[in-house]
């Protein structure tokens, strides 16, 4: 069985946002430090450049730049990219186990029936992997903006052990493979501080090395956690993996390299998801009516902002323009550290059918409109009005959700007037000309009327609705057209 494995040196600086970088046109010196350990684990170049090295101290690093960004180590962030960047490569390739918080696993050989050879295998991923959008923000890596190491091997831990070492070999040739992995360092097998030390005591210094001893031998002298890492670097024992499963949902996170406190500024980033968002929708033939926006504040509880469309869009030029219309009535407790951008229901996308010989251009549909409205006013303030079976005129309709089609009951193909308002006196006189038409209803809910409708005109030439009651008073409650 073949295995390819991937590992993301950078990948939690390579995830950052910073907003500045489209108005300075350069990076700064970034860092990203193990505050447990107080030793830097991931540098970008500009870092790099300045003398700073992995394993260098915050001091030490502090003392070689005077610009030097700091970004704590955050393993959960990792392990979050991490997903997504599986939850992307599973269009490509079905069998995934994620080595959190850095690496991805995928077993090869099932695949080569699809793809044909293992070239073209690994062309498909590259080229997928660099349509991924997920990075680029503030990385000085040449493709997709994520460091890449990868190796194959016929066991899963064999390659992850070749990638880390930054084998970047592709083969499917056992005698090249073998011949690699013996020649790595102990020190790179991916096995404790405590054992690696324990087997340069007695010489053991390449995996070559280690690979000579009979497990028997080695079972005498170290602990079960050794023997299991060498019987599945070999393929002796067998290596239990979890393979990941996609769930149908979009969920995407972005950290940010700076804490921002103004939601205007917060669309610069926001638009990065959007893109990721638009090519996850187009890839599948999706659309979606609402994304949720968490923001996540500092000491605060997050903030979850909601942005609608009235019909299902999935380009992010639209969303871009809703989204920022609703930000602007958003207020923030506290500065935003990072932000995630979920899609929860999706449907098929249904292409808008326009006439040929319509030469109408520039105009925009309904449901655009009522996205605008929504995204300026408030979804609670946008509604529209539908018609409802009660025979009582003013309370014949009610509101709905904005163009909500119905079906008009049977008794309103009766003479109605056009405008409709609450009933108000009749004060002047009018001639009757056509009725009376008795309505008698209400009796279920404490609100009966009894009325006799009438049409009528006034003198100035007006066209009303009137209509008496019991106690054999006047009442005007439309107007005709």
């Amino acid at each position: 069985m073949l295995w390819l494995y991937l590992h993301f040196p950078r990948l939690q600086l390579e995830t950052l946002y910073q907003p500045e970088r489209q108005e300075e046109g350069r990076l700064p010196a970034i860092v990203v430090l193990d505050a447990q350990h107080n030793r830097v684990v991931q540098i970008n170049q500009v870092a790099s450049a300045a003398g700073i090295q992995l394993g260098m101290g915050l001091g030490t690093a502090a003392s070689l730049s005077q610009e030097l960004q700091v970004v704590e180590y955050q393993p959960q962030r990792e392990a979050t990219k991490l997903q997504e960047i599986a939850h992307w490569l599973y269009d490509v390739t079905a069998d995934i186990s994620l080595f959190s918080p850095q690496g991805l696993a995928m077993r090869v050989t099932p695949m080569l029936r699809l793809y044909g050879d293992l070239p073209r295998y690994w062309q498909a991923v590259q080229q997928h992997l660099g349509r991924w959008r997920g990075a680029s923000c503030v990385s000085d890596a040449p493709v997709s903006g994520l460091s890449l190491q990868f190796a194959t091997a016929t066991t899963p831990l064999a390659a992850r052990v070749l990638a880390r070492s930054g084998a970047n070999m592709l083969t499917d040739q056992q005698e090249h493979i073998q011949a690699q992995l013996r020649g790595l360092s102990i020190r790179q097998s991916d096995l404790s501080t405590k054992d690696v030390e324990r087997l340069s005591r007695i010489g053991v210094l390449t995996i070559g090395d280690l690979l000579k001893l009979p497990l028997a031998d080695l079972a005498r002298r170290f602990d079960i956690g050794l023997i299991n890492h060498v019987g599945r670097l070999t393929g002796q024992f067998r290596h239990p993996l979890d393979f990941y499963l996609p769930q149908s949902r979009f969920r995407q996170s972005l950290e940010l390299l700076y804490e921002i406190d103004n939601t205007g500024v917060l669309q610069h980033p926001l638009s990065h998801l959007l893109d990721q968002l638009e090519a996850y929708l187009r890839q599948r033939g999706w659309m979606t009516e609402r994304l949720e926006l968490l923001l996540h504040q500092r000491d605060r509880e997050n903030k979850k902002v909601s942005i609608a469309s009235a019909r299902g869009e999935y380009q992010a030029s639209v969303w871009r323009s809703l989204a920022a219309l609703t930000l602007q009535h958003v207020s923030l407790d506290a500065p935003v550290h990072s932000m995630t951008l979920c899609v929860e229901q999706v449907s098929s996308y249904q292409a808008e059918k326009l006439d040929l010989l319509d030469g109408r251009q520039g105009c925009v549909a309904a449901e655009q409109l009522v996205s605008l409205l929504q995204a300026r006013l408030g979804e609670a303030r946008v509604q529209g009005i539908t018609l409802v079976d009660d025979h009582r005129p003013e309370r014949a309709n009610q509101r709905s959700k904005p163009l909500t089609p119905a079906q008009a009951p049977a008794h309103l193909n009766r003479l109605r007037p056009s405008l409709m308002f609450e009933p108000r006196a009749l004060r002047e006189k009018v001639e009757l000309l056509h009725g009376p038409e008795r309505i008698v209803t209400g009796w279920w809910d404490q609100q009966t009327v009894k009325r006799d409708y009438y049409v009528a005109r006034n003198q100035a030439g007006q066209w009303l609705w009137v209509f008496r009651n019991e106690q054999r008073e006047w009442f005007v409650q439309g107007m005709f057209s």
